[in-house]
């Protein structure tokens, strides 16, 4: 988890929900202090077992092996950049929440561009970057704003490099969808931005399972 504000503690949470193996949480942020408050906070209120929770000082040690990464930050200068790559665990998963607006910039362009390039394989299948919204993510977030920007007149338009997560779910298997990959030893991503159909869907289910 990089990042130390309510988002951390959520991601946490959620992870712990959804990862029965999980067996290690580490906390990065940019103010040691407030990432060891998190630390503490996830240790007292939701009293993992069996999982270990360390703070690190630096954003490398922190995902070295790391099979699930979130950035939760409001920084508006990229947090993973294109020197983490060959520390990432082949195969890992990268939930990218903070970054919402122009201002904000959680990745560098090369980590979404690294992504889409391992996404390809023998099958022709093309691996790309999951987002709530398609037309969202291609107007909001700084990241992604610099990544559009970021290629060359031979290159196809990044934007076809994004699918929603409503077509994966709809339309895919966890495997693929289409002529989309989601398998192999690359970097899979997830850029959350938040949508209100979201919310209103889990407002529904949680409705209807207090009625039960």
């Amino acid at each position: 988890i990089l990042g130390t504000g309510s988002q951390a503690y959520s991601h946490a949470e959620a992870m712990m929900e959804v990862l029965p193996n999980l067996e290690r949480i580490k906390i990065w942020g940019r103010n040691q202090e407030k990432a060891q408050i998190l630390g503490d906070k996830i240790q007292n209120q939701l009293n993992p077992t069996n999982i270990s929770i360390t703070v690190h000082e630096t954003v490398d040690s922190c995902i070295d092996l790391a099979d699930v990464m979130c950035t939760v930050t409001s920084s508006t200068v990229p947090i993973l950049t294109k020197d983490h790559i060959d520390r990432l665990k082949p195969g890992c998963h990268l939930n990218a929440v903070g970054s919402c607006t122009p201002q904000h910039h959680e990745l560098d362009p090369e980590i979404f561009q690294f992504c889409v390039q391992n996404g390809e394989d023998g099958n022709s299948l093309k691996q790309k970057i999951v987002t709530d919204s398609v037309d969202a993510c291609m107007k909001e977030p700084g990241e992604v704003l610099s990544y559009l920007k970021n290629k060359t007149a031979q290159e196809e338009d990044h934007s076809s490099n994004f699918v929603g997560l409503g077509d994966l779910l709809v339309n895919g298997s966890e495997e693929s969808v289409g002529d989309i990959s989601f398998r192999g030893e690359g970097l899979t991503i997830f850029k959350s931005l938040g949508i209100a159909l979201e919310d209103l869907y889990a407002a529904k289910v949680i409705y209807e399972n207090m009625k039960k």
